[in-house]
């Protein structure tokens, strides 16, 4: 072994230069896979060290139905101090200028964890008073406004008394539809916007006392709660759709991340080979004077196993360099612990692929110098072939593949995804491996008289030919920036040109009873009758499928969804102007029996449902059990109108609702924004929200996420 580890130092002192490529790909894969782990763990850590103060307690109730009542208040303060947030959604003027804010109204006990701060300082009780809101920097850019100004919401006028810098509590949102508003429970009530049945979530956040727990809590809801539409929620639980976005963005990017490190492998491995091909003389000294395939194989594996650690270890530094240097820029979109510049589970989870990716493409070319004879020193240099190929190295070739698989299936949940992504991975290797043999089979039986075209073909299909190295690079690259390229437009053509095309001009929620014959009206005349859609809506959510209990284990991920909280339920004696009836047949528009449901074709599969099943909804505390006779294939990227569960009329006309509209404007932008003013100044209840702006926000997402992708793919084609 003395032996082993000296030939292999002098062969690493004076043979490293040859290793520039192999280092350079390695680091690159390296420096990417490590980069990504390390912002995802920042991101969960983030998110755990701060999840009590992101839910506002240990522990959360929210009700769509009201507020509680005393009795349930008083239960609910049993296992702790507690505090009331108020959540909805409205519209803000300022001047003939309407605006979409998210508005919060909060307690004097707020917030229970963490801190709420001000800019320069400004007294938290002179700016939430019954005639003062608090608001987002971004709301006063959006409006040109300024501290001091008047802006009216609902029915009452409020003066800007403060801007927010910190919200402790606000929960991660990739998407929102405008700037936050804060202010008292007493000036949200003067604004009138609560009145009747509107969207409003109150939320009733706990801090636990010694003798609370959450098992106790959930037991004391169901028992108190029971005639209301109500959910709890916990640390563990209080971001479960930003976790799953950040968790599928982290997957791709990884993946991603990986397809530039199998690219890299290609150079890895012609690196390698092109090194054991300078060697050959020296191989086969060394048998002569008595070395054993296993001791030269030892020397090499040390040679390149040594490459392999040293590369980690500068892309683990340029990874450090790389996140410091973007992290106030991603802080900006995502929570990123602070200080977070090196995660060692990343770190070594990386140099762990950067192993298996480098032995794998690199064995082939170390097990064929093995096949070396000492008789080609009897041979001129010119006479050496290069190395041939071994066919036992599959076996381990094989194993390695193994453990790239189960190391990939370990770190992740989304077996679905992981598979298409060795799938694909395999498939671009056959069609260009086979690639390179049709270019080579043509190149070989091309007859030409022109020399210096007859020594390039040559060159494509001689033995050692760098061809399939080229075209496996080339190849395997073009398709990873091709699929997120095509990936990307996808996006962006259905937006631009098939939402845009059928997305209603505006969205209009939290419509009275009253309001809505005088606001039809006026929709109607500026657009005409065919362009408007109204319906009404009630809260619900889905409790039993054909009488057992739902949860959302027991139903697909892809509907889970629908499960989860409340949801808006509709009824009508016709279908709507956009349903598309795949199944079974709507009631008659005279029906009055039994009660009947209309729901998403998705539903069926994901929910193991068919026609003639049913299903019970919890409705204000108040079971209602339908038979499902009809399934509508539904498209909710569209910005139309859409009711996943539709019921026959004469089963919840009774219940408090409130009314949901869309509208088709003419394309005009003065129009639209005359329309906008005169619902704002008839009906300053109603939230109103332009399809165009949250077209605008999904975007930004978007062209966010593809940045990232297309980093990745920048480093892949280096």
């Amino acid at each position: 072994m003395g032996n082993t580890l000296t030939i292999a130092w002098r062969e690493l002192r004076h043979g490293w230069r040859h290793f520039v490529t192999f280092l350079a790909c390695l680091v690159l894969g390296i420096t990417v896979i490590t980069s990504i782990g390390t912002l995802g763990a920042a991101i969960n850590d983030a998110m755990e060290a701060e999840a009590d103060s992101l839910l506002g307690g240990n522990a959360e109730v929210t009700l769509t139905a009201g507020e509680a009542t005393g009795d349930q208040l008083a239960a609910l303060q049993y296992f702790g101090k507690t505090s009331h947030v108020i959540t909805t959604r409205a519209m803000l003027r300022h001047g003939e200028n309407p605006l979409l804010v998210e508005v919060k109204a909060v307690d004097e006990a707020y917030p229970l964890i963490g801190e709420m701060t001000l800019a320069d300082g400004a007294d938290r009780a002179a700016s939430f008073t019954p005639d003062s809101i608090v608001v987002d920097k971004s709301l006063l850019e959006q409006l040109d406004a300024e501290i001091g100004d008047k802006v009216s919401i609902g029915s009452a006028d409020y003066t800007i008394a403060a801007v927010l810098t910190r919200e402790p509590d606000r929960v991660v949102q990739i998407f929102t539809f405008g700037p936050r508003v804060m202010l008292s429970p007493t000036a949200l009530e003067r604004s009138g916007i609560l009145s009747g049945y509107s969207l409003a979530r109150h939320h009733y956040r706990i801090a636990f006392n010694d003798a609370a727990s959450v098992e106790a809590l959930e037991a004391k809801v169901k028992e108190t709660f029971r005639e209301g539409s109500w959910r709890i929620k916990t640390t563990t639980d209080g971001n479960e759709s930003v976790d799953r976005f950040l968790g599928q963005l982290t997957l791709f990017l990884t993946l991603s991340g990986l397809a530039t490190f199998l690219i890299g492998g290609i150079g890895i491995g012609s690196s390698v080979r092109a090194f054991m091909e300078k060697k050959i003389a020296t191989i086969a000294v060394m048998k002569t004077i008595g070395a054993s395939r296993r001791q030269i194989l030892q020397v090499y594996v040390l040679v390149i196993g040594a490459l392999t650690v040293i590369g980690s270890l500068v892309g683990i530094v340029l990874s450090a360099a790389i996140v410091t240097a973007f992290l106030p820029i991603i802080s900006q979109w995502l929570p990123i612990a602070e200080g977070t510049v090196f995660d060692a589970g990343s770190a070594l989870l990386a140099g762990w692929y950067g192993l298996l990716i480098t032995f794998l493409f690199s064995l082939p070319a170390l097990v064929s110098a093995l096949g070396i004879r000492p008789s080609l020193l009897f041979r001129s240099s010119a006479g050496i072939t290069p190395l041939p190929s071994d066919r036992r190295i599959w076996p381990i070739i094989a194993v390695l593949l193994v453990l790239l698989l189960v190391t990939l299936f370990v770190n992740f949940t989304d077996t679905r995804f992981i598979v298409g992504f060795v799938g694909v991975a395999i498939a671009s290797f056959l069609v260009f491996g086979g690639c390179t043999r049709l270019v080579q089979l043509i190149a070989s039986r091309m007859k030409v008289r022109q020399p210096w075209l007859r020594l390039a073909l040559g060159n494509l299909h001689r033995p050692g030919a760098t061809t399939g190295t080229v075209v496996l690079a080339i190849g395997v690259s073009l398709t990873v920036l091709v699929a997120v390229a095509l990936t990307e437009a996808n996006f962006q053509h259905r937006i631009t040109e098939v939402v845009e095309a059928d997305a209603p001009s505006l969205f209009m929620m939290d419509i009275q009873p009253e309001q809505r014959d005088p606001l039809r009206s006026l929709l109607v005349e500026a657009a005409g009758e065919d362009k408007v859609m109204m319906f009404p809506m009630v809260r619900g959510r889905i409790t039993a499928l054909n009488g057992q209990p739902v949860s959302e284990e027991s139903v697909d991920e892809d509907v889970r969804w629908a499960v989860r909280g409340d949801r808006g339920l509709s009824y009508g004696a016709n279908p709507p102007q956009n349903a598309n009836i795949v199944q079974g047949e709507w009631w008659p528009a005279d029906y009055r029996g039994a009660p009947q449901a209309s729901i998403d074709e998705r539903f069926l599969a994901g929910m193991n449902l068919k026609l003639g099943d049913t299903m019970t909804l919890d409705i204000l505390g108040e079971e209602v059990t339908a038979t499902i006779t009809s399934a509508r294939r539904m498209n909710y990227t569209t910005f139309q109108m859409n009711f996943a569960i539709m019921l026959s009329p004469g089963v919840i006309d009774d219940f408090p609702q409130t009314q949901l509209a869309t509208v088709y404007l003419p394309d005009s932008a003065a129009n639209r924004q005359a329309v906008l003013r005169e619902v704002a100044r008839q009906f300053p209840n109603v939230t109103t929200i332009r399809t165009t702006e949250a077209v605008t926000r999904v975007k930004e997402v978007l062209d966010k996420v593809a940045t990232a992708l297309s980093i990745t793919v920048v480093v892949s084609l280096v």
